[in-house]
């Protein structure tokens, strides 16, 4: 089969690559390693192999999937991608972000990154509309949504009941990058990684961090992109634990880059999904008043710091969040559904 991809992802300026950056990235990487059969044609508008040592290097993918740049940018999706996708027909679009061409003759497979603007539209002012808009074409049009959480696909079948049959849910694969491990000293710092946006609810982080460290003998590291790849694995497997409260996640990749080094991780139950509240300290269960989260969070990060955390069964880990499972799962869409 030719299957078009949205790699526009891959385009994220250095201070962006977090979220949609990593998942496009992975899955090429994924798809590269595990599917030996189908023709990929990635498209993008930028050039991948520049840059800092985080630049996306085309070649070092083998001849099935094929790296096209697009211009111009301006209206690119509905512009430029809709005029390749008459020119060139394919049998699958994959929509990596959520978005789609005006026309495309292939079946259109989405994948959603989670409705956090729904949800949190007062942190999405100038992007609510358009993302509604998004989302609202994807219902319409995808012939498959794919979902990395049952969390994700109970949210969008409340919104259309009509596409519960067609959601899937293919929980995403630790980043190739994090997958060896080795272990370390911990040391005395937690660490949060991602965007300082307001829906990641950064002031929680650093108002719960003063709280506990009254006595000044910890540090919190707040990470951005612009750090190589290798020294972030060693910050997690070194770190003391790893914090996130965001309002809203569909996923969290750095949850899980943090677990696959071993590194304990405290979560407000809003920045989790399901699937990882297994290897993870949660606050925000029913029974607590979020006017007491706050307080419970320190507590878990006393522990933590006393060695009195939940058991990281990295073995399990691997198994359930896999690149190889996830493609397969992808496949069987192709093939027998």
């Amino acid at each position: 089969m030719k299957i078009s991809v949205d790699g526009g992802g891959l385009c994220a300026s250095e201070d962006q690559r977090f979220g949609n950056y990593t998942f496009s990235r992975n899955f090429l990487q994924a798809l590269n390693k595990y599917d030996k059969e189908n023709e990929y044609f990635v498209y993008t508008f930028c050039n991948l192999n520049e840059g800092t040592e985080h630049c996306f290097v085309p070649t070092l993918f083998n001849k099935r999937i094929k790296f096209e740049k697009l211009l111009p940018k301006k209206f690119w999706m509905k512009g430029r991608v809709t005029l390749e996708e008459i020119l060139n027909r394919k049998d699958i679009f994959f929509a990596l972000n959520q978005a789609l061409p005006l026309y495309t003759s292939a079946k259109i497979i989405s994948f959603s990154h989670g409705l956090s603007f729904y949800f949190h539209p007062e942190y999405y002012p100038n992007d609510y509309h358009r993302l509604k808009n998004q989302l609202n074409e994807m219902l319409k049009r995808s012939q498959y949504i794919i979902v990395s959480s049952q969390k994700v696909k109970n949210e969008i079948a409340s919104l259309s009941l009509a596409m519960t049959e067609k959601i899937k849910i293919m929980p995403f694969g630790i980043p190739f990058d994090m997958e060896d491990y080795v272990p370390h000293r911990r040391e005395k710092y937690f660490m949060y990684v991602g965007m300082n946006t307001p829906v990641k609810n950064i002031d929680f982080l650093k108002q719960a961090f003063n709280k506990f460290n009254i006595k000044a003998e910890y540090k919190l590291y707040m990470i951005d992109s612009n750090i190589k790849r290798d020294e972030l694995r060693k910050m997690y497997a070194k770190a003391t634990g790893y914090l996130t409260a965001s309002h809203y996640e569909s996923f969290n990749f750095p949850v899980l880059e943090a677990l696959s080094q071993k590194c304990p991780v405290i979560a407000l139950k809003s920045a989790i999904i399901p699937e990882m509240e297994g290897y993870v300290d949660v606050v925000g269960d029913a029974d607590l008043r979020p006017v007491h989260y706050k307080n419970e969070f320190v507590k878990k990060m006393i522990a933590i710091a006393n060695g009195k955390h939940k058991k990281i069964d990295r073995i399990k880990l691997l198994k359930d969040f896999s690149w190889k499972n996830c493609i397969n799962k992808l496949q069987n869409l192709y093939y027998y559904e």
